[in-house]
C-alpha cells in the first residue's frame, strides 16, 4: 500500500547510519529517472543488514516525487502482491480491459502527472509466484517514463524470474549491502546509547556483530554502562539469536506473552487478539507492549495493530519457544482464526507428525479449488506431510503433482518425480510421467499419456487431462491422425469448457497436419465464435496458409480478447505470430515492437517450446536491418531452445531463422540453413499448404547455391490459382531470377513486367500487405537494365526500392541498390527517429489516441507522449493532423524485406 513519508517509521528505529554512498547512488537513479529515464535498482544483502532502513531514509528524503511502497510479507493469497500494487497506484480495471500489465501501466502512466514516481517492492523472495510474471513484465515495460523502481532481496533468495530485471545494465542494477564499517557502528553506538565509546569498546561490538545492523541495535539496547565506558569487556562470541533471546529473558512475563503470541502468529495482530492468544485481560496488553517497543523487538506504529520489528526477531523467538508451548499457540491461533490461516496454523501445531484429520481437511479443501491448481497442490502437498502412513503420503503427494500438470508448472513437479515413479501404478501416475517425458523429449511421453487416456477405472477428467496432453504430444510429432483421435476423446470426456476448447485447439491442429491448413479452420470455424485460443489457432492456420492479411485480424482478435478478460497466456502467444505477420506486411518497427512485448512474456526458460518462436520472430527485423550481432544473439537463443525442446515446431523455427540470418548477410549459405525441412515439410500437413513461406526460403536458396535450374522447376510446382498477393509479387521476382540466371533478358523483362502489373492493379493492397516484395521487385527490375546500358530507366526503380529500404533502415539492401546506382542518395526524415518513435508515429498517424498506443506497445501513456513529443520536434511539426498528413511516409518506415 501506499506509505505517507516518512515510509513507516517504525518505533524504536536508530538513525541510519554509514550509508551515505548508497543513499548517493539511489539519487543519482532518481534524478535519472527524473529525466523521463525509467530505472530498475535493487538492494540486497543477508536479513536485518538494513536494506528497508537504506530504501525508507531515501524514500522519506525525496522531494517532489510520489512513494508507493508494497510489502510482500503482508501478501498471502495467490495475485495478493500485484492486487496490493494495483490499489496503491489506483489501477481500476473496466470490465473491457481487465489486463492486470495493461491496467497497471495505465496507473502508472497516470501517477507520473505530478512528477516522479517511485515504486518500492519489499522482499521480492516472498512476493507470491502468482504475481511475479506480470510484475516483471510490468518493469520491463516501464522506459521512458519518470518511474524508479526499488527493490529489496535478501541475497541468496533471489527468485531466478527476476534476475533478468535486475541485471547490470544501463537500466537496471544490483547493490548489495553489507555491514558497518568500525566508524559507521561508533557513529551509531553514540546515536543509541550516547557515552564516551573508547576505541577498544568499539572494536568489542564489531567483533561480536560484524557490523550487522540489527545485531548491533541489539546489543546496544542490552549492554551495561559499564561496556560502554570501556571498564568492562564485551563477549564477542555471542550470535544475534542468543542475544534476543537474551533480551527476551529479561522481559516481564506478560511481554514475553504478547512477543511468543506475535511471533507464532507471523503477521501483525490487534491488541484484542493479542489478549485472547496471550492469555491476558485486554487492559494488560498496552502495559505489556511498553518494554517490547523500549527493547526495539515490537512496533505499533499509528495503526490498530502491531508486529515484531523484524523476521530474524520473530525467528529467534519462534525459535526459543518450547516446542510444546509454540504448538500450543499454533493451535490456539487456528482456532481463533479460521479459514486459510486456521489450516496454516494447524499444519505448524502437527509439526509434521501425523494427523489424519488435518490432511483430511486439507485434502477437501484442494478439492473445493477447481480453478487454482498451484494453490490445491500446496495443500495436498502439506497434507501429505501429515498423513497417517508412507502409503497415504505418496497417494496425496501424487494428487499434488496431477494439480501441477493442469496448472503447467513444470519446475514445482520436476522436485517431485522421485515421488511419482514410486507412486501406485495408475492413471494419475501415468499422466504425470506422460508430462514430465514430453517436457524431456522422451518418446514414452506417448505411451505413458495413451495408458492414462485409456484408463477406463479413472475419473473422466483425469482421462480427459491426459488425453489433451496426448494431443499436444501428437501434434509436436506431427501426427494429425493422431492427434484428431486423442482430442476427440478429450473432448467427449470434459464437463470443462476450458479443457474443451483445448481439444477443439489440437483437433483442430491435427486435421491440419492430416490435410493442410484450411482442413483444419473448418474445424475453427465449427468452434464458438470469439474464444480467444480459437482465433489464434485461426491466425496460425492462416499465415500457415500464406493469407497474412486475414491473420493479423485473428491475431488482434486474439489480443483483444486477452485484453477484456483475464490473463490469459495461451492468447498472448498471438504476440509472437503478429510480429511476424507485421513484418511480413512490412511494418517492421511495429513488428519489432510486438517481438519485444513476446520476448517480455514468454522469454524465460519455462516454455522452451515458445521461446523457439520468440527468437526466430525477434531475429528477424536485426537480420533485415543488418544488425547481425543481435541477430545472431537470438539465432543462439533459438538453438538452445530447441535442443530443450525438440519437434516439427522448434525445427522449423530454427531452420528458417537460420535462413533468414544467412540471407541478410550470406545468401549463398541459405540452403545450408534449410537442411532437410523442405523434404520434412513436404511430408506435413500443416506445413505442406501451398502458399507456406518457406517455399519461397527454398526457392531463392537454390538460386543463390547456383541451382538455378531446380529453383526453376520448384518455382513451376507452385500452385497459382487463389494465391496471396505477396506471394505472386515474389513468385514474378524469382522467375526474373531465373531467367537471368538462364541468360535469357527476355524472359526477365516479361517476368518483371507481369509483376509490375500484378502491382499496379491493386496499389493500396500492395501497400497495404506487401509493399517490400514490390521494393525488391524495382530491385530485380533495376539490375536487369543496368546490365542492359539503360541507367536512366533503371534509376526509377532502384529510387523507387532504396527508398522503402530507406524508410526500413534495412542497410543490406540499401549496399545492394547503392552498388547498383552507385549513389549513396540521402535518407528522408523519417530515418532520424528512432525505433519506437517510429512506431508511436505510425500508430498516431493511424488515428490511436496516446492510450491506445500506450495498450498497442505495451507501454504508458507517459512514455507515448515523451516519444510523441521527440517526434513533432524532428518532424517540425505541431500537431496530430499535421502527422496523420504524414501517414504514408511514416509507414514506409515501418516495411520489412520482403521473402
Amino acid at each position: 500500500m501506499e506509505q505517507p513519508r516518512p515510509a513507516d517509521r517504525r518505533q524504536g528505529d536508530a538513525p541510519l547510519t554509514g550509508r551515505d554512498a548508497e543513499l548517493a547512488w539511489l539519487r543519482g537513479w532518481a534524478n535519472r529517472a527524473r529525466a523521463s529515464r525509467a530505472g530498475r535498482v535493487l538492494v540486497t544483502g543477508p536479513a536485518g543488514i538494513g536494506k528497508s532502513s537504506l530504501v525508507g531514509a531515501f524514500a522519506a528524503d525525496l522531494s517532489g516525487a510520489s512513494v508507493v511502497v508494497v510489502q510482500a510479507g503482508r501478501c498471502h493469497r495467490p495475485g495478493d502482491f500485484l492486487t496490493s500494487l494495483g490499489q496503491a497506484l489506483g489501477a481500476r480495471p473496466s470490465a473491457q480491459d481487465r489486463d492486470p500489465v495493461a491496467a497497471l501501466l495505465h496507473a502508472v502512466g497516470d501517477r507520473q502527472d505530478t512528477g516522479l514516481l517511485v515504486l518500492v517492492l519489499e522482499d521480492l523472495q516472498e512476493i507470491d509466484d502468482e504475481s511475479v510474471p506480470a510484475l516483471v513484465r510490468l518493469l520491463q515495460r516501464l522506459r521512458h517514463d519518470q518511474v524508479l523502481t526499488v527493490a529489496t532481496a535478501r541475497d541468496e533468495l533471489v527468485p531466478g524470474a527476476w534476475r533478468s530485471c535486475f541485471v547490470e545494465g544501463v537500466d537496471s542494477t544490483t547493490r548489495v549491502l553489507g555491514g558497518l564499517d568500525a566508524g559507521a557502528v561508533r557513529e551509531l553506538s553514540c546515536a543509541v546509547r550516547p557515552g564516551a565509546w573508547p576505541p577498544a569498546a568499539v572494536e568489542a561490538v564489531v567483533a561480536r556483530t560484524t557490523g550487522h545492523p540489527l545485531h548491533l541495535l541489539t546489543v546496544l539496547r542490552e549492554v551495561s554502562d559499564d561496556v560502554v565506558t570501556g571498564h568492562r569487556p564485551l563477549d564477542a562470541h555471542a550470535s544475534l539469536a542468543d542475544d534476543i533471546d537474551a533480551a527476551v529473558e529479561r522481559l516481564p512475563a506478560p511481554a514475553r506473552a504478547v512477543l511468543a503470541a506475535l511471533a507464532v502468529l507471523g503477521t501483525a495482530a490487534d491488541r484484542p487478539m493479542l489478549a485472547r492468544l496471550a492469555g491476558l485481560d485486554p487492559h494488560d496488553v498496552e502495559s505489556a507492549l511498553e518494554p517490547l517497543v523500549t527493547a526495539g523487538l515490537v512496533g505499533t506504529g499509528s495503526g490498530p495493530t502491531v508486529r515484531i520489528q523484524h523476521p530474524l526477531q520473530a525467528d529467534a523467538v519462534r525459535a526459543g519457544l518450547p516446542p510444546a508451548a509454540r504448538e500450543a499457540l499454533h493451535r490456539a491461533a487456528a482456532h481463533l482464526l479460521g479459514g486459510r490461516a486456521a489450516l496454516h496454523h494447524r499444519i505448524a501445531a502437527a509439526a509434521g507428525r501425523p494427523d489424519p484429520g488435518l490432511a483430511a481437511d486439507l485434502e477437501r479443501s484442494a478439492l473445493a479449488e477447481p480453478v487454482e491448481h498451484g494453490e490445491a497442490a500446496d495443500r495436498l502437498l502439506a497434507a501429505a506431510d501429515v498423513a497417517p502412513d508412507g502409503a497415504e503420503a505418496l497417494r496425496l503427494r501424487l494428487a499434488a503433482a496431477v494439480r501441477l500438470v493442469e496448472a503447467d508448472d513444470a519446475e514445482r513437479l520436476g522436485l517431485l518425480r522421485e515421488d511419482v515413479r514410486h507412486a501406485e501404478p495408475g492413471a494419475a501416475r501415468s499422466t504425470v510421467l506422460g508430462y514430465l517425458a514430453a517436457l524431456d523429449g522422451e518418446p514414452t511421453a506417448v505411451d505413458y499419456l495413451e495408458s492414462a487416456a485409456a484408463d477406463v477405472a479413472a475419473p473422466d477428467e483425469l482421462r480427459a487431462l491426459a488425453g489433451v496432453r496426448l494431443a499436444q504430444e501428437h501434434t509436436t510429432r506431427a501426427r494429425g491422425r493422431e492427434t484428431v483421435a486423442a482430442a476427440r476423446a478429450a473432448a467427449s470426456l470434459t464437463r470443462r469448457s476450458a479443457r474443451r476448447e483445448q481439444a477443439r485447439i489440437f483437433e483442430a491442429f491435427g486435421r491440419a497436419h492430416e490435410a493442410g491448413p484450411a482442413a483444419g479452420l473448418r474445424v475453427v470455424e465449427a468452434a464458438t465464435a470469439g474464444s480467444g485460443g480459437s482465433a489464434l489457432v485461426a491466425g496460425i492456420l492462416h499465415q500457415l496458409a500464406g493469407d497474412v492479411g486475414i491473420a493479423h485480424g485473428w491475431f488482434r482478435a486474439s489480443l483483444d480478447r486477452a485484453r477484456r478478460q483475464e490473463d490469459r497466456t495461451d492468447a498472448h502467444e498471438a504476440h509472437i505470430y503478429l510480429a511476424e505477420t507485421l513484418w511480413r506486411q512490412g511494418r517492421w518497427d511495429l513488428a519489432a515492437a510486438q517481438a519485444d512485448v513476446a520476448l517480455a512474456w514468454f522469454a524465460d526458460g519455462q516454455r522452451p517450446w515458445l521461446e523457439a518462436a520468440v527468437h526466430a520472430v525477434a531475429l528477424l527485423v536485426p537480420a533485415g536491418r543488418g544488425d547481425e550481432a543481435e541477430a545472431r544473439r537470438h539465432l543462439t537463443a533459438l538453438r538452445a531452445a530447441a535442443a530443450r525442446y525438440p519437434g516439427q515446431q522448434a525445427g522449423y523455427a530454427l531452420a528458417t531463422g537460420e535462413a533468414v540470418v544467412a540471407r541478410a548477410s550470406a545468401p549463398h549459405r541459405m540452403l545450408a540453413a534449410l537442411g532437410d525441412l523442405p523434404a520434412r515439410a513436404e511430408a506435413s500437413g500443416l506445413l505442406s499448404a501451398p502458399f507456406t513461406p518457406w517455399r519461397v526460403l527454398h526457392a531463392e536458396a537454390l538460386l543463390e547455391a547456383g541451382r538455378a535450374e531446380q529453383a526453376a522447376a520448384t518455382v513451376q510446382a507452385w500452385a497459382a490459382q487463389d494465391a496471396p498477393l505477396w506471394f505472386d509479387l515474389t513468385r514474378h521476382r524469382l522467375l526474373a531470377r531465373i531467367a537471368t540466371a538462364a541468360g535469357d533478358d527476355a524472359g526477365t523483362a516479361a517476368a518483371v513486367r507481369a509483376g509490375l502489373d500484378l502491382a499496379r492493379a491493386d496499389e493500396q493492397a500492395v501497400a497495404d500487405a506487401c509493399p517490400v516484395e514490390l521494393a525488391e521487385l524495382h530491385l530485380v527490375a533495376g539490375a536487369h537494365l543496368v546490365r542492359r546500358g539503360r541507367g536512366a530507366r533503371a534509376a526509377v526503380h532502384l529510387e523507387a526500392a532504396r527508398a522503402t529500404f530507406v524508410g526500413l533502415g534495412a542497410k543490406p539492401w540499401i549496399e545492394r541498390v547503392d552498388a547498383l546506382a552507385r549513389d549513396e542518395g540521402a535518407a528522408g526524415p523519417v530515418e532520424r527517429l528512432t525505433p519506437r518513435e517510429r512506431q508511436v508515429a505510425g500508430l498516431v498517424a493511424d488515428g490511436m489516441t496516446n492510450r491506445e498506443v500506450a495498450d498497442e506497445l505495451w507501454v504508458t501513456p507517459k512514455a507515448v507522449d515523451y516519444h510523441l513529443g521527440n517526434v513533432f520536434r524532428k518532424l517540425g511539426i505541431g500537431s496530430r493532423r499535421e502527422l496523420r498528413g504524414r501517414g504514408c511516409a511514416l509507414r514506409a518506415g515501418e516495411q520489412k524485406v520482403g521473402l
